[in-house]
């Protein structure tokens, strides 16, 4: 029991110790901390109002810069309508159309900024026009330049027929377009050997056209022992026309008699030019399938347009040559 009063009152002492030294602390944040936190507390409120100001003063010198800014681009405005003024001749008051009125009736209701981009996009346009005259103008020149020189030209030695060249150049100009468009069309059907059950006139003429051109190419061939002188060539309806009315078909005809009638068309031509002649592969030619061949070879040799003409036929064991012109 003496113990435990012991006890307390070593605990009251130690907690009077406690608050002693608490105070001595609270006294020295007074006097010192509180103090300085006041003295902190009154700067930062006289920095705030310093900010404040300097913020304000900021924003004028912005709002100043600007209309500075305003101001030199509406002098520069009033210097360049200065200058164009004086560019005309300092005109008086009354002799200047105002805006919105008369000629410029259009552009009253622009606005500055509209009517600067108005006046660059019309000048734009002018600047193009200018130089679309200028090459205008150079061309001109060129063509001045040509009819001089061929105003000292002495006049083509077709000068007098111009007028009848023209009306054939009209109708070249028409046929080319006819080759180039329908004629191919119907060039294109008698290769496919495409039959058609209604043909155009202009297509039945030009197909007479090309048989019969076929015919006159060919001229004759051997058949059956026979010779026999075309007319014309059916390659729709696979026939042959003789000018003894006769028709052969072609599918009767043999591979030698089809092979000469193509060799014999590669000779033909209605070209002067001189031919070089190189037939090889003929093993399925006779002798009658290859004499229009030979004939035909002559006559171009003796007409002067055959420069060489060979032809190549297999023989087993053998090799002969044998000279075509005697």
């Amino acid at each position: 029991k003496k113990q435990s009063v012991i006890t307390k009152i070593e605990n009251v002492q130690d907690t009077i110790k406690l608050l002693e030294k608490i105070k001595e602390q609270k006294s020295y944040l007074e006097v010192n901390l509180i103090s300085k936190l006041n003295e902190l507390f009154k700067n930062i409120d006289k920095n705030k109002k310093e900010v404040k100001e300097e913020m304000e003063e900021f924003s004028s010198s912005i709002e100043l810069e600007q209309k500075r800014r305003t101001f030199k681009d509406i002098q520069s405005c009033y210097e360049n309508y200065e200058t164009l003024y004086n560019v005309i001749g300092k005109p008086l008051y009354k002799d200047i159309c105002e805006i919105g009125t008369g000629d410029l009736k259009e552009f009253k209701t622009f606005t500055e900024d509209r009517l600067k981009k108005y006046i660059f996009k019309e000048k734009e346009n002018i600047n193009n026009k200018i130089k679309e005259i200028s090459k205008l103008e150079s061309f001109i020149i060129i063509l001045e330049e040509d009819i001089e020189k061929l105003s000292k030209v002495k006049p083509h030695q077709y000068q007098a027929y111009k007028s009848e060249l023209n009306s054939i150049l009209k109708t070249v100009q028409e046929l080319e377009a006819k080759i180039k468009k329908e004629y191919r069309s119907y060039l294109s059907d008698i290769k496919d050997r495409k039959k058609k059950k209604k043909l155009s006139k202009a297509q039945r003429n030009y197909n007479t056209a090309i048989f019969n051109y076929l015919g006159q190419v060919i001229d004759h061939i051997y058949h059956i022992d026979t010779e026999y002188k075309l007319e014309s060539i059916d390659l729709l309806e696979g026939i042959i026309n003789t000018t003894d009315k006769k028709q052969i078909r072609l599918s009767d005809m043999g591979t030698g008699q089809s092979q000469s009638a193509y060799l014999k068309s590669l000779l033909t031509s209605s070209e002067d030019k001189v031919i070089i002649a190189l037939f090889d592969e003929i093993s399925s030619m006779d002798s009658n399938s290859l004499k229009p061949i030979y004939e035909k070879m002559r006559e171009l040799y003796s007409d002067d347009r055959l420069f060489a003409g060979i032809l190549v036929q297999r023989k087993d064991n053998e090799v002969s040559i044998k000279n075509l012109v005697e």
